[in-house]
Formats: C-alpha cells, sequence, structure tokens
C-alpha cells in the first residue's frame, strides 16, 4: 500500500514523511487504512498531514471512511481521523474543505446504523456546518434518539434558515421532539418563535418538565410579552429558587429587558417584597441584577442592604458594591457608619479597606477599641492596612488579655505592617502578654527571622506551657544565627528525646547552615561533638546526616565499633539520612562486621533508603545489594533489597532478581522489579529477557499490577529476541555454493541507494524510522530480473511496508515495477482489506494466503522467486502466493488499474516504506538473470574488397 508524500512547513519546520511516492491509483480502502494507522497523531505536523490525506480521500472516500464506523470494535483511530479533520475544515481558508466534510458527513448519516455513531457525526455537522448542512439534519427532527443532537447543532449553526428550520419543525411535535426544539429555540433566542412557545406552555400545563424547558426558553428569548406568563409562574412558587425553574427564569427575563425606569421599578418593588427567610436567594440575585444593570442609580440600594439583619444579604450587598467604590463616593457609604450594627461597621470597613480608601481607617480604629473580641479581630487587617501607626500600639495593648483566636488575628495583622514596626511591638508586648499573646509574638519573630531575641525565646523550649514551647521550637530554626552557635550546642546535652530532641536538632542544624562553608560547619559541628559526653553524642548524629560532609561520615563510622549497642542503632540511622545518599557505602562496610539480627536488619534498611539518592555506579550498587541479599533475615528486608535491584537496569541485576521469582514470599517484589529493569533499560533484550518477563507477568499480583503489564506488554511488541551481541550475517555454506550474494550483513548500507536518512543500520538490523525524514524509497544499487531474494522481517503493529521488485527508481515502484506487500494485516485497521492486499500478494495483480505471520514482535523469513513471468512468495515455509503475472493480469488486474510494471524484464529491488516503524535482516539474493558471455561472442569477418 502506498502513502502520499506531503512536504509542508509548520512552525518553521519542514515535515516530510519517508513514504513512498504519491499514488492516486490506491484504493480507497487502502488510502482509508494506510491513514488510520497514522492515528492518532504524533504531533501537529502529522495532524494536518492526516487532515490533507482526508481531504484527498473526496467526499466519497470520506463518507466511506464514515461508514466504518458500523463495523463496531474499537472506533478511537476513526474519531480521531473525522474530528481532526473536522478541526481544519473550520480554519480559514478552507472552504472547499468545509463544503466537503458538510457533504460528506451528511451523506454519511443515512448510512449509519448505530445512533451513537449518528450522534457524533451530527457534532461534526454542527462544527463544520453552515447553511448547506440543513438538508441533512431536518429530516430527523422528529427521531426521538437524535432529536436533542440535532437540534442543538441547528441552533449553533444559527443562521435564520437554521433557526428556522426547527421553529418549523415544533408546531408538529411531540414529546422528546418538541421539547428538544424548544431547548433549542431558546438557545438561539430565536424571537420569532416566542409565541408559539407560550402557547405549548398554556396548553400543556401540567407537563413539568415542558414548562421548565418553556421558562428557560422564554426568558432567554427575552420577548416582552412574555411577562406576564414568567411572573405569574415565579409567583406561584413563592418567588423562591425551585425545580421548575420558574423564578430563575422570571429573574433572567428581566435581566434581558433594556435599561429604563419600568424594568428599575420593577426589580425594586420585588426587591422589597421579598422579605421572607426561604427568599434569601431570590433577594440576593434580584440585588446583584438591579447592581449590574443600574450600577448609578442602585448605590442607595446597597447603603440600605447594609442595615439588613441577615449577614449573608449584607456581605452580598457589600460584594457587589465594592467594584463601584471609589474615593469619590465613599463618603456616602462613610455616612451611613454611624447608623449601622456593630457587625455591618466592621463588615463596611474591610470593604473599604480593601479598596484602599484612607478615609475609613478613623471607622476602622474606633472598632479596634470594641469590646466585642469578634468584632475588634474582625477589621484587625483593616485597621493595619488604614493606619498601622495608630493601630499597632492597640494590638500590642490588646496582646496583654488575648485568647488563642484574638491573638492569632492579631499575629496575623502585625504580619502585615512594616517588619520593624511589627518586631517592636510585639517585643514591647512580650512581658505583659497572656500565654496566647506570647505565642502570638514568638511566631511573629520567628516569620521576621528575629535573631536579636534568641536569647529571650530560647529559654521557652523548657517552659511548663506546652503552648510556648511548641511556638518556641517552630520559630526558633528561622531566628538563629551562626553566632549564636555556643548557646545552641548545649540543647543537644539535654535529656530530650523523641520530637523534642529533634525540634532541638532542627535548630542547631538551621544555625550551622548559616555557615557558607560545609568545612566550617563541620568543623564546629565536630568540635562540639567531641567535647560532649558519650550519652549525649547520640544526640548529635541526626545534626551530623543533615550536613553531610565526608569527615563527619569518618567520624560517625570510626567510633561505630567502640560504641553502645544504642548509640550503634542511633548512628545507624543517622546514615539513613544522610545527605546525596553519601553514607551507602560506610553502610555496607558495616554490613561486613559481625552485627547482631537487629543491627544488621537496621543497617540493610538504612542502606536501602540510601540507595535512591547515592551517586555510587549502578553496577557497584547492584554487587553491594547481591552481597547483602543473604544477610537480610526478613522477608520485608529482602523484598526492599530486591525493589531496589528495580532501579539498576542492567543484565545481572535483572538475572539475579529473577532467581526469586519463584520464592512464594518474595515472587510479587521480584516480577516488579524484574518488569521495572526491563522498561528502563531497552537493550535488554533477547529470548531470555522475553522468557522472564513473561514469567513475571504471570507471577505479579495486586490492582496496581495492570498498569505495570499493560507497560511490559507494550515494550515487548517492539523487544527483539536475538542475543544482545549481533555478529554480521554470514552465508549458510549451502547459500555460497548455490551462488547467493549478501545485500545486508547488518553492518552497512553499501549494496543500496536512495533513503538512508529513514532506513538506518541498527544492532544488526536495517531499521526503518520514517520521521528520522529523508525522501523516497531504498533500493538495491544494482538492478536485477530473475532471481531469488531472502530475507527476514519483524513488524510492529500496523506496520505497512513493501518489497519493490523490477522497479524503476522513479514513480511509484507499485505500478511502474511490481510491488510485494509487507503488511501486519490482522491489524484492526486493516480489516477492510482487499484480499490483494494481503501480505505476500503483489499489490492490485495477485492474492496471497492469509494466517502465516508469526506474532508481533517475532522474525518472519521471506523468499520471493521471480523467473520471467513466474512469482512465488514464501513465508515461514509456507508457499502464500505462487503464479504467472501475465496470467493473472491477462483479463485486467484485481484492483482494475493500470499496472505497466507487469511488463518490465529488469529493475531495482526496494523496501517501500508508508510510514511504519520495521526491521529487516540477512538480506541477500540469487541472481539469475541471463546474462550474456563476452566471450561467447564471434568476431565479425571484414569484408574482402
Amino acid at each position: 500500500m502506498k502513502k502520499i508524500i506531503l512536504s509542508f512547513i509548520l512552525a518553521g519546520a519542514l515535515f516530510a514523511p519517508a513514504i513512498a511516492q504519491t499514488d492516486q491509483q490506491r484504493t480507497t480502502p487502502t488510502r482509508i487504512a494506510d491513514l488510520l494507522a497514522k492515528t492518532p497523531a504524533d504531533d501537529s505536523a502529522q495532524l494536518i498531514y492526516n487532515a490533507k490525506e482526508v481531504a484527498a480521500l473526496g467526499t466519497d472516500g470520506l463518507v466511506e471512511m464514515v461508514k466504518q464506523l458500523n463495523q463496531g470494535g474499537d472506533k478511537s483511530r476513526l474519531h480521531y481521523a473525522i474530528s481532526g479533520f473536522s478541526f481544519y475544515a473550520t480554519q480559514e481558508g478552507r472552504e472547499e474543505w468545509r463544503s466537503m466534510a458538510t457533504t460528506g458527513y451528511g451523506k454519511s448519516l443515512s448510512q449509519l446504523t448505530d445512533p451513537v455513531d449518528q450522534q457524533f457525526i451530527i457534532t461534526q455537522l454542527e462544527m463544520v456546518g453552515k447553511n448547506d448542512a440543513i438538508p441533512y439534519l431536518q429530516g430527523l427532527l422528529r427521531n426521538d434518539r437524535l432529536v436533542d443532537a440535532v437540534s442543538r447543532s441547528l441552533a449553533i449553526i444559527g443562521s435564520p434558515e437554521a433557526l428556522q428550520t426547527i421553529h418549523s419543525a415544533m408546531g408538529a411535535a411531540a414529546g422528546a421532539s418538541r421539547l428538544a426544539h424548544v431547548k433549542a429555540l431558546g438557545y438561539a433566542a430565536y424571537q420569532p418563535a416566542a409565541p408559539a412557545i407560550r402557547q405549548l406552555l398554556s396548553s400543556n400545563p401540567t407537563d413539568s418538565v415542558l414548562q421548565k424547558a418553556g421558562y428557560y426558553a422564554l426568558a432567554a428569548i427575552g420577548d416582552p410579552a412574555s411577562e406576564s406568563l414568567l411572573a405569574a409562574a415565579a409567583r406561584k412558587e413563592g418567588f423562591r429558587f425551585t425545580n421548575n425553574g420558574a423564578t430563575a427564569a422570571y429573574l433572567q427575563w428581566l435581566g434581558k429587558q433594556p435599561e429604563g425606569n419600568t424594568t428599575t421599578k420593577k426589580l425594586s418593588g420585588l426587591l422589597v417584597s421579598l422579605q421572607q427567610p426561604e427568599q434569601l436567594a431570590t433577594r440576593i440575585a434580584v440585588l446583584e441584577l438591579l447592581t449590574k444593570k443600574y450600577p448609578a442609580g442602585a448605590q442607595q440600594v446597597l447603603l440600605n442592604a447594609l442595615k439588613d439583619k441577615n449577614i449573608a444579604y449584607r456581605q452580598a450587598a457589600l460584594r457587589f458594591a465594592k467594584p463601584g467604590i471609589t474615593a469619590a463616593n465613599s463618603s456616602a457609604w462613610l455616612k451611613s457608619f454611624p447608623s449601622l450594627a456593630p457587625a455591618a461597621k466592621a463588615e463596611l470597613v474591610n470593604a473599604l479597606a480593601d479598596k484602599g480608601i484612607a478615609s475609613a481607617a478613623s471607622p476602622a480604629l474606633q472598632l479596634l477599641q470594641s469590646k466585642d473580641a469578634a468584632i475588634r479581630s474582625s477589621v484587625m487587617n483593616a485597621a493595619v492596612k488604614l493606619a498601622p501607626n495608630k493601630a499597632l500600639p492597640v494590638l500590642g495593648k490588646l496582646l496583654q488579655t488575648a485568647d488563642a483566636t484574638e491573638a492569632n488575628a492579631i499575629r496575623n495583622a502585625l504580619l502585615l505592617a512594616d517588619g520593624k514596626a511589627a518586631v517592636e511591638t510585639a517585643t514591647s508586648a512580650m512581658a505583659t502578654a497572656s500565654p496566647a499573646g506570647k505565642a502570638a509574638i514568638i511566631s511573629i519573630l520567628g516569620e521576621r527571622a528575629v535573631s536579636a531575641q534568641v536569647p529571650t525565646v530560647l529559654p521557652l523550649l523548657n517552659n511548663e506551657s506546652a503552648e510556648l514551647k511548641e511556638a518556641a521550637a517552630t520559630a526558633l530554626p528561622k531566628m538563629v544565627v551562626e553566632d549564636q552557635l555556643p548557646q545552641l550546642f548545649p540543647l543537644l546535652a539535654a535529656k530530650a528525646t523523641g520530637n523534642e530532641l529533634a525540634r532541638r536538632q532542627d535548630i542547631v542544624t538551621s544555625a550551622l547552615k548559616g555557615i557558607a562553608d560545609p568545612n566550617q560547619q563541620a568543623s564546629q559541628l565536630l568540635a562540639a561533638y567531641r567535647s560532649a559526653g558519650a550519652e549525649q553524642q547520640s544526640n548529635y548524629y541526626r545534626v551530623m546526616a543533615a550536613i553531610g560532609t565526608p569527615s563527619l561520615l569518618e567520624e560517625l563510622s570510626g567510633g561505630f565499633d567502640k560504641a553502645s549497642p544504642t548509640a550503634q542503632q542511633a548512628m545507624i540511622q543517622a546514615m539513613a539520612n544522610w545527605k546525596e545518599g553519601a553514607a551507602l557505602e560506610t553502610l555496607f562496610n558495616l554490613s561486613k562486621k559481625e552485627l547482631s539480627p537487629a543491627l544488621m536488619n537496621a543497617v540493610i534498611g538504612s542502606f536501602t533508603r540510601q540507595l535512591s539518592n547515592s551517586k555510587v555506579a549502578d553496577e557497584s550498587k547492584y554487587s553491594m545489594i547481591r552481597e547483602l541479599m543473604p544477610k537480610a533475615t526478613s522477608v520485608p528486608m529482602q523484598a526492599g533489597l530486591l525493589r531496589a535491584l528495580g532501579n539498576i537496569p542492567t543484565y545481572p541485576s535483572l538475572y539475579y532478581t529473577a532467581e526469586f521469582l519463584d520464592n512464594a514470599s518474595l515472587k510479587n517484589a521480584a516480577a516488579s522489579s524484574v518488569m521495572n529493569i526491563a522498561l528502563a533499560n531497552n537493550q535488554l533484550k533477547g529470548e531470555r529477557v522475553h522468557a522472564l518477563l513473561e514469567k513475571s507477568m504471570g507471577t505479579i499480583s495486586g490492582d496496581e499490577s495492570e498498569y505495570l503489564k499493560a507497560a511490559v506488554r507494550k515494550h515487548m511488541a517492539t523487544l527483539p529476541k536475538e542475543d544482545d551481541i549481533v555478529k554480521p550475517f554470514v552465508l549458510p555454506e549451502t547459500e555460497k555454493q548455490e551462488g547467493f550474494k549478501v545485500l545486508f550483513d547488518g553492518s552497512n548500507l553499501d549494496e543500496w541507494i536512495g533513503n538512508k536518512t529513514a532506513y538506518v543500520v541498527e544492532d544488526g538490523k536495517l531499521a526503518v524510522y520514517p520521521k528520522k525524514g529523508g525522501d523516497g524509497n531504498l533500493f538495491t544499487k544494482d538492478q536485477y530480473s530473475d532471481f531469488i531474494y531472502r530475507f527476514e522481517f519483524r513488524l510492529t503493529p500496523g506496520a505497512n511496508n513493501g518489497v519493490g521488485i523490477r522497479a524503476p527508481l522513479e514513480g511509484d515502484a507499485a505500478y511502474e515495477g511490481m510491488e510485494v506487500q509487507i503488511l501486519d494485516n490482522d491489524a484492526e485497521i486493516y480489516r477492510n482489506l482487499q484480499p490483494y492486499q494481503y501480505h505476500g500478494s503483489v499489490y492490485g495483480v495477485m492474492t496471497a494466503k492469509k494466517g502465516h505471520l508469526k506474532p508481533i514482535g517475532e522474525w518472519n523469513e521471506e523468499e520471493i522467486s521471480l523467473i520471467g513471468n513466474k512469482i512465488k512468495v514464501t513465508l515461514n515455509g509456507t508457499v502464500i502466493l505462487e503464479g504467472d503475472l501475465e496470467e493473472a493480469s491477462a483479463s485486467g488486474t484485481l484492483d482494475h488499474r493500470d499496472h505497466p510494471g507487469l511488463k518490465r524484464k529488469a529493475g531495482h529491488i526496494g523496501f517501500l516504506g508508508h510510514g511504519d516503524i520495521l526491521y529487516f535482516r540477512n538480506i541477500r539474493i540469487k541472481d539469475l538473470s541471463v546474462k550474456e558471455d563476452p566471450s561467447s561472442k564471434k568476431k565479425k569477418k571484414k569484408k574482402k574488397k
């Protein structure tokens, strides 16, 4: 099968797929199959190329492609191809494509059997159609299954003619069809339909579904004549938002009305009437509508809303008002301040502060003095924003009596202020602050990194108040600096344990990291460590791991033998967290010592944690893990090591891990790691690798395993089974004696000409990578007439190629010469092939037998014998095609096309790419062409004169 070469520039890059020459003679099913093989597109360049391929099919070809939806199965490739074409058909300058798409989709609608497929095509018509789509859609307006999609599509097309089509159909419609028409006409706000919709609602008062759709349609249309009907329906619902949508529709209708006193009065009157608690949502909606439609005249309404007792209504009013509040009109808002309730005052002040209204500072400070803590807290941020110099002293004083809630509000407000002023306020209040106030002050000092206050905060680590201890422990790592280390190291000498010790270690670590030079960090830490008592030294281990220099690791490991078992355990735990995995080899060396089972397990656990961050070479990691494995006495430890092997993608790691596939306790971990190793390195291949992967997939279980299995199956489809070491192909002795010649031995393309960009030598194979570029096909440099041609090939899913024989270098080899198919003809995308397109067929001329290809990923052996007009194709030992080319085409070819190449007596042999990845190897030929022996020529005698 052939592909069209299409060169184009997209995003500044040239896209030129390495595929065969243009062939407009291909059958439509062939061209469709080839197109579907390239979907979904990998990139935008392929996407536009695919769209052009669809366009080249023409209207009838597009209909044929759409009709393939009838065949069931996986339709995703068809969906990608069709929707991609629809997208490009709507782009500027593509009117011809758009018209073709409309006609093609329209004609195919009546030929589809599944309503779901019809709906999909209707959505495509919705994208590409104009008035030219109406004839194809209007006949479906009474189809209950499709009417909703059809009506919606016509409404989206939106031309007067399309909308009139829906309107005309609505009159005689009923049930689902009528409902769909009403919705569509409402969506399009089609004014002429309003009287008919009102009549429908009046005639069908008990049809609640129709009533709801009708209300919304009339609201969207906004016809003044619909007011009485919609108002009455909303009134019947008590102007509440209910399931029938009457109230919402009435408000929408009001929003559609032109600005003016009449509408304003209606909205204002409605707002006044809505006083019941259950009408709150409607009242807020009316207020918003009034504000949006009449922002200038709504200010007084919003001001009045601030006096409302309902907090949700007041806050909504401020939310609607805020966009329109300015310094120029703020006086009206401030004027209302005295008459408001305290909560409403606070809400107003916050709204004004958010708008930066400086004149709101005085009311904010007034509320900051409120006796109500909730009111005070609610305006603290506003007061600090508007009048920090006056607000901060007040906040400092409030810290004396603040509970936890108010103290947290003060903290947040002070953090909004200038750093220096906030710190001064906080530190000045420290002595007299309440416990909650002190905790808030400490938090501020931490957030502002006030190192000068460390002496004040540090003692609080020993305070009896859990609140203050926690505040100090959280703040100090942000406050300490390196100069304070002499005062901080004693923290590690205290008798703290667990989380309390960890917090102290974090404080010391933070101060050490303030030193720029890591060696200086280590030097200071080592001095303190060595001067500490033996019982306190273990408190330093975690800090040493965080600093993580080699000298600290050496110090720790050097003292391991003399340490107590408890200290040894702590050392090992610290090494687990050592910076950048640098303790890996140290832990491995510890494993060589005579350790108790508990310590050995600790070493292995810490070693496993260090593996992922260690920069040690994979080969060394593998060797260490293998040596450690027998020392791991528990299944969790062994499983952890096996999982670590899964991150070392080498042959030794793979093979060793696989030894545990038969271990009942470890087989799941081993199987997972075997698969991860193989997936991480596509150079791991061969029969043994395939076998191990198959065994692993049969072993692993669990919910997550299916994802891993799917990835492995996909990987195996492209994984060769031959051994990793590839030697150049050498002719078997029998073939040497028969006169065969090697054309490709896996090392070079010296015997070939043409596209050596997409056709490349790789691991002893001739690999075809179309996206590498190049132009055209790959041909033998010599020409052949009669021959026996042998080769091996390995397909990828859906792959398509061909062997050109007696072919010229120019033109379409399948017609100017002949083409023997190479094709994964069992792929779903090729289910509509003609028999003469099967693998091994002489394209368009003779049909090969199916069923003799090996599974995808395995190598196939093929022989093509061509002597005169006699051709025979043998696949994997089975003759799949044999016959006489002249006899086969005597009454015309199978594809009813002209094949002038059938008359050629000699030509090149070539691989004819169609944009798919596949592989060839061990290519050789026996040349049977009759060549005249020069020595047999008789010399012409000169005539005697």
